[in-house]
């Protein structure tokens, strides 16, 4: 009895945390909750699937998609061998009760994370399979040495079986890790052994999209959403990778889909905000940013975005606080103390604007823009030595600077120094920014 009551504190923290993992899922945006009895008809073809895969690892993939229709035979055909397994195992449980506390074992195991209770969009997982394996492992270890009666005999067989055996899954085992080298290759070989994986040609595109490939990346996309159109999170992808390559109508018409399905989708709203910024639409940005903060408060990169927003709409003191959020969300949030710094220099408080841009510059040392911005404001303060500093070391990190080559030689000029200035007004006209100089000054150094 004592043995009992002693384990019921480990039976209620089981409880416990299998409650938080079920609450801790990520939302997947529109994937259809699947039906009880689909759930269960995975199961057995999971049950039965993860011994196969036990002995023969072959097609082990990244993620398995849940098939949203199984056959009745698969079905049966499963069960069956589960209840003969089963009875045989039982029948011998005096004469080999290893067999039965290993598969037994294995039953119990991998009866919660089989699927009949979902945690997450798959329909198996290997790294599930660990903790069971152990069951089917006390199997072979204790119960097949035992149909043999000869000690020698038993030995040789074990040992010769074990190296073969070890041999095969060791040369299978290093073939699986070739296929972990990179994104690209993992889902590639994901393709390879499923059907049907939507998850899979979203990670595909990612990893295209990240490599430059944006056409590959988007057809990749839009194989994962004709294979799950309720799934979500290729569409934001896709609208992305249309974003980048200056498709903003397209990209906008993927966002407005998940929007119109998920009306609290503060990625879709925040990416949304991104097309109207770069298109102008400033207001429209705006109200896309308000709702992405409303339903995700801690997401800096929003905060920076809409303080963006804010200052081209000439709302400076906001644009200023949701920087401050920004940086207090994320300390080392270079791009934010750059961008503040730079409406503290519109505003004339240079005091504070070097301040952030040397923050800036300590959170990302090769920050060319806070180079160029901080001898911007040194020129203001008429500290010109340092002022030429940061330039130089703003042209160092970014040789086709011309931002920096045009400050530059706007010292040069006020110093006196001719030459100098000629060189970098000759760098703008090489670098096709002839129009970034001043009429007179074109006209002098640039024939």
């Amino acid at each position: 009895m004592w043995q009992t009551k002693e384990k019921i504190p480990f039976f209620i923290l089981s409880i416990a945390f299998s409650i938080i993992t079920l609450i801790a899922q990520p939302d997947h945006s529109a994937v259809k909750v699947y039906p009880l009895a689909l759930r269960l008809a995975n199961a057995l073809i999971a049950f039965i699937t993860y011994l196969e895969k036990t002995f023969w690892p072959f097609n082990l993939a990244v993620f398995y998609p849940f098939p949203m229709q199984i056959n009745l035979w698969q079905i049966f055909g499963s069960l069956m061998v589960i209840i003969i397994i089963t009875l045989l195992v039982i029948s011998r449980v005096k004469s080999l009760p290893q067999i039965f506390v290993g598969w037994f074992w294995y039953s119990i195991m991998i009866l919660p994370v089989i699927g009949i209770i979902p945690v997450g969009i798959h329909a198996m997982a290997d790294r599930y399979h660990y903790l069971s394996s152990i069951g089917l492992a006390v199997m072979l270890a204790w119960g097949i040495p035992d149909l043999f009666k000869r000690e020698g005999f038993r030995k040789k067989l074990s040992f010769t079986a074990g190296i073969a055996f070890l041999a095969i899954m060791g040369l299978l085992a290093k073939q699986q890790c070739s296929y972990w080298e990179n994104s690209s290759t993992l889902f590639s070989h994901a393709l390879q052994s499923t059907k049907n994986n939507y998850f899979a040609h979203d990670g595909l595109g990612i990893a295209l999209r990240e490599e430059g490939k944006i056409r590959e990346a988007i057809e990749q996309f839009s194989k994962a959403i004709t294979t799950a159109p309720d799934y979500l999170v290729p569409y934001v992808n896709r609208g992305n990778a249309y974003e980048k390559i200056g498709q903003y109508q397209k990209a906008m018409d993927d966002y407005n889909k998940v929007i119109s399905i998920k009306s609290t989708d503060s990625v879709a709203y925040h990416n949304r905000a991104v097309v109207y910024l770069k298109s102008g639409q400033y207001d429209l940005a705006l109200q896309d940013l308000n709702k992405a903060v409303f339903y995700k408060p801690d997401n800096a990169e929003t905060f920076n975005r809409r303080a963006y927003a804010y200052e081209r709409l000439g709302h400076y003191q906001k644009a200023i606080e949701d920087y401050s959020h920004a940086t207090q969300l994320k300390e080392d949030y270079a791009e934010a103390y750059n961008s503040r710094g730079i409406l503290y220099g519109i505003l004339g408080q240079y005091q504070s604007a070097i301040e952030d841009f040397n923050k800036a510059i300590k959170f990302k040392d090769n920050y060319a823009d806070a180079y160029n911005n901080r001898g911007f404001t040194y020129y203001k303060l008429g500290q010109n030595q340092r002022a030429i500093e940061d330039y130089n070391r703003a042209i160092l990190l970014k040789s086709d600077y011309a931002d920096a080559y045009r400050n530059r030689a706007v010292v040069y000029l006020q110093q006196g120094n001719s030459r100098l200035g000629f060189l970098d007004a000759q760098k703008l006209c090489l670098l096709g920014n002839c129009e970034m100089l001043k009429s007179a000054t074109k006209r002098r150094y640039c024939r």
